[in-house]
């Protein structure tokens, strides 16, 4: 999708994903920033890079940079022992998660913002899905399953061929080891 990027919908969305997180005193645009370093070095190294497109490389540096857009400073557990109305909406799962793609999905929705501009619809609904994926992986509930997954995977040699799903793991695996 290199040639099809509209660098000024991209720029335009990142500034406002910036202006976006809250003065929080971790999930900040810094933690934000920290994250998309940490996603993109991980997407670079070797045993990564053979099996990620262009396309997973984009929709997840911008996934790294929207992935706590919003955050109001408080867990998934006090959300939802609050009865907050974040919780009720995401129906106490992956409360924060949901809301952060949310969050971003409204502003991509916005013709001057769309990052997808010019991208076939299979190209789209290919990022949105990894995009989904992997920034629900970042809910720490998931930690250990993911973790275990990830392990019997690699022990399995599934990553020597992978196919979709297990790239998929592997892209939500880069993120969730840049955000901990």
């Amino acid at each position: 999708p290199k040639d099809a990027i509209n660098l000024n919908n991209l720029v335009r969305l990142l500034v406002r994903i910036e202006e976006g997180y809250n003065k929080v005193p971790f999930h900040n645009f810094s933690h934000a920033a920290d994250v998309v370093h940490g996603t993109a070095y991980f997407l670079a190294q070797d045993h990564v890079a053979k099996h990620v497109s262009p396309l997973d490389v984009y929709c997840m540096v911008i996934g790294a940079a929207m992935h706590d857009l919003n955050h109001p400073g408080f867990n998934n557990a006090f959300l939802v022992a609050s009865r907050n109305e974040t919780a009720i909406l995401y129906n106490d799962s992956s409360v924060l998660e949901n809301f952060h793609i949310a969050s971003a999905w409204r502003l991509m929705l916005q013709d001057d913002l769309n990052p997808f501009a010019g991208f076939s619809d299979e190209q789209y609904q290919e990022a949105r899905q990894t995009m989904v994926y992997a920034i629900i992986g970042t809910d720490m509930k998931f930690h250990f399953d993911h973790l275990t997954k990830f392990k019997t995977r690699v022990g399995a040699g599934a990553f020597d061929d992978p196919d979709r799903k297990d790239v998929r793991l592997l892209l939500a695996m880069c993120l969730h080891s840049a955000d901990v």
